[in-house]
């Protein structure tokens, strides 16, 4: 026995067809969405390690500047495609303030640009000018806090002003 199609039976596998691939669409829009956030928030981590890491070589490039000339006052360097900027300031004679402030451009992916620094209290040795204190504005360090390598014990983590 063959059953024909009744007015009421018209369109509804149509309507079915319809439902289903709206469902498809909107898991694929969801699915693809997720994906570019995970990506940007990847790239955006990526970007604030790279700017971190370039403000800790400005203060690398501080103490070595500050080993050959104590009256260097700062300046402009480019590091891993970051615009560093270190500013060095007399706080006691042998000693001094150094700030390290490393820009990132923003992309596409990450958007606006990445910024970060680090601040540092230097003192003169007879050789490298010394790591006394650093810190990273509007963080508190944990108590492993990272320390530059060649420093030791003698670096103590303060919390950012």
């Amino acid at each position: 026995m063959t059953r024909h199609p009744t007015g009421t039976d018209r369109g509804s596998a149509l309507l079915i067809v319809l439902v289903l691939i709206v469902l498809a669409t909107t898991a694929t829009v969801t699915i693809a969405t997720r994906g570019e956030d995970v990506t940007r928030t990847t790239a955006l981590a990526g970007a604030r390690e790279r700017a971190f890491a370039a403000a800790e070589a400005g203060l690398e490039t501080a103490r070595h500047r500050l080993r050959l000339d104590p009256l260097w006052t700062g300046g402009r360097e480019t590091i891993d495609g970051c615009e560093v900027t270190i500013g060095i300031e007399r706080s006691s004679p042998g000693t001094w303030l150094a700030h390290s402030t490393a820009a990132l451009p923003g992309s596409a992916v990450i958007g606006p640009g990445v910024c970060a620094r680090v601040d540092a209290t230097l003192a003169a040795t007879v050789s490298l000018p010394r790591v006394v204190a650093w810190s990273v504005p509007g963080r508190t360090p944990s108590p492993a806090a990272h320390r530059p390598a060649d420093e030791g014990a003698g670096v103590t983590a303060t919390p950012g002003r």
